[in-house]
């Protein structure tokens, strides 16, 4: 029981694919077990709708994630300070704030096509490291000021190897301090806290230039910045560890998801489109 259904979840392939499987068998509402914690999850927009109210979650949930975006992260944070933070940040994922975004994704698209254009014909096209690059790319550029290419490479690699690691940990393969890999494993997280704090500390000194009139952009990353330093309850330190904290949350979850699917569904859209040509023109 200490360990309850997280060997289950590892086996499926992640928490999606293990509730995808749980719902597709036992219906809308179905129960397992996080450790020793009991959960319950939804699968039905209206069982999610009355549920609407409810802000806070448990922590345990994201516990194997702590490692990467560290004890401050949103991922943890509930109560007044949760709904606070979710508020402020909200705002720049609104439909309008996403439009605004679209000029650099369409630039960091054009970019990519013309390097993909350029691979010889016959070569091999590594399309995952393509993606998650080309993703990280873009939320790099539209939510924290950009970073050069290179550390985007290093970003993507280490990623890799931290959250394939973070993975085998939820299943409750624990490894001792002294193994290579749980060398290998610090060694990734600590490359990617310091791509974070250099992202921050960059910006930071950057928009000074910004509110004197050199550059007019307003970033995510300044509201996160701004929200934070207005709480004067905080130490310095505290605030910075708040700061560091929900960039790399925002920066995995900007850029995992997107990474990964980008492509996943990429054979099937010319037949959605035969048959809504066929549909609209019919035999003509």
């Amino acid at each position: 029981m200490r360990e309850g259904n997280l060997g289950d979840i590892s086996s499926a392939g992640g928490l999606h694919d293990y509730l995808v499987e749980l719902h597709e068998e036992f219906g809308d509402i179905v129960s397992f077990w996080w450790g020793k914690e009991l959960v319950i999850s939804l699968g039905s927009p209206d069982l999610l709708k009355e549920t609407a109210h409810m802000f806070n979650r448990p922590p345990q949930l994201f516990a194997f994630l702590e490692d990467l975006v560290g004890k401050k992260s949103i991922q943890y944070a509930n109560g007044k300070d949760g709904r606070m933070r979710r508020e402020q940040y909200d705002k720049c994922f609104s439909h309008a704030a996403c439009i605004s975004y679209f000029p650099i994704i369409k630039k960091v698209s054009d970019d990519l096509v013309e390097q993909l254009q350029n691979v010889p014909v016959g070569d091999h096209v590594p399309v995952h490291k393509y993606m998650t690059a080309f993703a990280i790319k873009n939320v790099l550029k539209c939510c924290f000021g950009g970073i050069s290419d290179e550390d985007i490479v290093h970003i993507a690699l280490e990623y890799d190897v931290a959250m394939n690691e973070m993975q085998r940990k939820l299943s409750g393969q624990l490894l001792p301090d002294e193994d290579p890999r749980e060398h290998r494993y610090r060694k990734s997280l600590k490359v990617l806290h310091g791509s974070v704090k250099r992202i921050v500390d960059h910006w930071r000194k950057e928009r000074g230039g910004a509110r004197n009139g050199e550059d007019s952009s307003h970033l995510f990353l300044d509201t996160i910045i701004d929200f934070v330093e207005g709480k004067a309850e905080l130490s310095e330190q505290e605030k910075l560890d708040i700061i560091y904290s929900d960039t790399m949350s925002y920066l995995v979850g900007g850029f995992h998801t997107t990474g990964n699917y980008t492509l996943y569904d990429f054979g099937t859209p010319k037949y959605h489109v035969e048959e809504e040509a066929a549909y609209v023109i019919g035999d003509h």
